[in-house]
């Protein structure tokens, strides 16, 4: 599950590096979306059905409620990828559980699931430069350089510790991606 906004204006924002990885995803797997029964885009691709919430994200917590549902998806297999300001950019935690911290799509989640009990995939985007808000940053395009590394770099490891994890190999997966460091661009 991808976290990101809907439309066209907020399709490279540092908020949708969820729903850019599971397009680079399903670019490298050659998947495509299609709309879901609900508020939700869907793809059955390979290892993993890939899911993007079509909520904003604030009110993500409506779809991924209605996903788990409508596929009987057991909550250990329910991976969350979304924004982390806190990370400097290009780094990754792949967490088991845990709070949803400042993220409000994690918040909305938590409380429709009404439980953290589900890995996370956390990817720093970093913090705002000084005099920028914090909405507007995250709200911003990610350079072409950025772009570059989270497609050359960032991603692989993920997806890699990710099809570690769905084999079994938890201690694996968690070391893989929580290995990824940032990296000044």
């Amino acid at each position: 599950m991808g976290l990101g906004n809907k439309g066209d204006r907020y399709r490279f924002n540092r908020h949708n590096v969820g729903w850019l990885f599971l397009d680079w995803v399903a670019q490298e797997w050659g998947c495509s979306f299609s709309a879901g029964m609900g508020e939700y885009a869907h793809s059955p691709c390979k290892y993993f059905h890939m899911f993007k919430p079509l909520t904003y994200m604030n009110l993500s917590g409506w779809a991924v409620k209605e996903i788990v549902r409508h596929f009987k998806v057991p909550l250990d297999k329910l991976i969350i990828i979304y924004d982390d300001v806190d990370l400097p950019f290009g780094s990754v935690r792949f967490r088991l559980k845990g709070s949803a911290g400042t993220h409000n799509g994690m918040k909305s989640i938590v409380y429709h699931l009404e439980t953290q009990e589900f890995p996370r995939v956390r990817i720093g985007v970093g913090r705002p430069p000084e005099g920028v808000p914090l909405s507007a940053w995250v709200l911003s395009d990610f350079s072409e350089e950025e772009l570059a590394v989270l497609r050359e770099r960032v991603f692989p490891g993920i997806l890699e510790g990710l099809i570690l994890y769905d084999r079994g190999l938890v201690d694996r997966a968690l070391e893989k991606i929580n290995t990824i460091k940032g990296v000044e661009v």
